[in-house]
């Protein structure tokens, strides 16, 4: 049965594609950040700017294998959301417990949300956290996608890397996310369209020669949320149009189509309101990651749109 379109506040929802019902929401925001250069999950490359902040510490070191971090106590039945991606996932929403509040203000009831969007994320570890997530409460996990996503070689392998203990700790919440981009310095027009000039002459053939892996591995990951009774929904990232114009269509459309064709297979939801939010280019750092002003019109609308699904599917405690 199709999601109902709702329009809580008169903007223009998303078209769905229900999945079948499972017991939990996945949303995994699988989301790279776009563009080489591009806070450093863009398309592979290197961190924005030489100049830029540090990129966000989490550890990768060898970890012994434990389960993660129990969930804390009194939020058995709670709703969770998860938002899987790459830099760019990260620095769309304003923090995990601000993010909460907008839902259970737009109607969702009590319910948690937990960005788990890092520097250079690929498919296969959003594939480990989605196997470290609690079966046992509603579970919506957010998969991010846009241009970086696909052009990262493949590497399956990387599923099968026990979680450090920050991974651990972002999957069970006790740390908030920490963003590495604001609005008191973002790169100019003529920075940001160097990086998209750099992009589409170097970066351009690695996302022709990986996006068919990485289409796989996006079908991999939403099958494993599937049979972990999550609900994955595809979620395309923020990306700066009004800077890009329509020198990114063709690659963009060939990504595009690439999680249309996984999400009707797999029967599962695909979010993609990025034409239709309103990002300006002084909503962006560079190509693709918000800082203030964007993060709070794009969470806004992403709440809106999680807050339809949760009560499509009755996770809702109204």
């Amino acid at each position: 049965m199709p999601l109902r379109r709702r329009r809580r506040d008169g903007s223009p929802r998303a078209i769905f594609r229900r999945a079948p019902a499972p017991t939990t929401i996945v949303l995994a925001v699988a989301v790279a950040s776009l563009l080489v250069g591009c806070g450093g999950d863009s398309a592979g490359g290197p961190s924005a700017s030489p100049t830029a902040a540090p990129p966000t510490a989490q550890s990768h070191s060898p970890d012994p294998g434990l389960s993660p971090e129990p969930v804390p106590s009194g939020t058995d039945g709670v709703p969770i959301v998860y938002l899987l991606g790459g830099s760019s996932a990260r620095e769309c929403v304003v923090g995990n417990a601000a993010w909460a509040e907008e839902m259970k203000e737009l109607g969702a009831g009590k319910v948690e949300a937990m960005d788990l969007g890092d520097t250079n994320r690929t498919f296969s570890q959003d594939l480990a956290y989605v196997r470290g997530m609690d079966e046992s409460r509603p579970t919506v996990v957010l998969i991010g996608v846009n241009l970086g996503r696909f052009t990262f070689a493949p590497s399956p392998t990387l599923a099968d890397k026990p979680l450090s203990r920050d991974e651990r700790a972002g999957l069970a919440g006790t740390i908030d996310l920490k963003h590495r981009y604001s609005v008191g310095r973002i790169l100019s027009d003529n920075e940001k369209r160097a990086m998209l000039d750099k992009w589409l002459t170097e970066r351009y053939t690695l996302f022709r020669r990986n996006h068919d892996g990485n289409r796989a591995m996006l079908a991999d990951l939403v099958e494993a949320c599937k049979k972990r009774g999550f609900h994955p929904v595809i979620l395309d990232l923020p990306l700066n149009l009004e800077l890009a114009g329509d020198r990114l269509d063709e690659p963009r459309d060939t990504y595009r189509e690439d999680c249309r064709r996984v999400a009707e297979k797999a029967g599962v939801p695909v979010l993609d309101f990025v034409d239709d939010v309103g990002l300006k280019n002084g909503d962006f750092y560079d190509i693709a990651h918000l800082v203030e002003p964007g993060r709070d019109k794009w969470q806004t609308r992403l709440s809106k749109e999680v807050v339809a699904l949760l009560h499509d599917d009755g996770f809702a405690s109204d």
